[in-house]
């Protein structure tokens, strides 16, 4: 028998075996939580999850291309990537994908065409993993940018803020000055 066919027979244990190991990143009461929800709007991390790791292992067993392995991980990639895992944590459950197809297979293959089989498989793991990780920088940059125009935005609320506080002492709008190291507003030594 064909590894294609051996791995399509057990398609359902791989992909609960893969999620198993997804879920392992979290803490055990959300992995409990993710893994029961089955509503996309009541539990996004979980359904994410589900749904992708399928779609991601469909995708593999049919032998396209990582890239459309790595589409069917996008929501995944990118819920990880906002909950700051760090990228090695985030992406395991890729590589973990190996590990779960060895598990259902029991023992290892004694047909050396199905053992170059699984070979080719592992080496197709390592390039979705590979295009994983690229997915997972790219939104990690696109966090950062967004935090750092959100912090200009909050800057500029605040000069602005403070450029409207009237000067205590005559009453009027005291425009906000540069000030030196150790000098203070007024201009003297700190």
């Amino acid at each position: 028998m064909a590894l294609s066919d051996q791995l399509r027979e057990k398609t359902v244990a791989i992909a609960d075996r893969w999620l198993a190991e997804a879920l392992a990143a979290y803490p055990a009461d959300s992995a409990a939580a993710f893994r029961r929800g089955q509503d996309r709007f009541a539990n996004p991390v979980g359904h994410a999850l589900r749904e992708g790791t399928r779609a991601a292992l469909e995708a593999l067993l049919d032998g396209r291309p990582p890239s459309e392995v790595c589409a069917a991980l996008d929501e995944v990639i990118k819920i990880r990537a906002v909950q700051e895992f760090r990228p090695s944590e985030a992406l395991r459950f890729v590589f973990a994908l190996k590990a779960a197809l060895r598990a259902e297979l029991k023992s290892p293959p004694a047909d050396e065409a199905v053992s170059a089989d699984l070979a080719e498989l592992d080496r197709r793991i390592d390039q979705a993993a590979l295009e994983a990780f690229d997915i997972y920088m790219r939104y990690r940059s696109q966090i950062g940018e967004l935090r750092i125009n959100e912090v200009k935005r909050s800057v500029a609320r605040l000069v602005e803020q403070i450029d409207r506080w009237p000067d205590r002492a005559n009453g009027q709008r005291s425009p906000l000055v540069p000030l030196e190291c150790g000098q203070s507003q007024r201009g003297d030594e700190a």
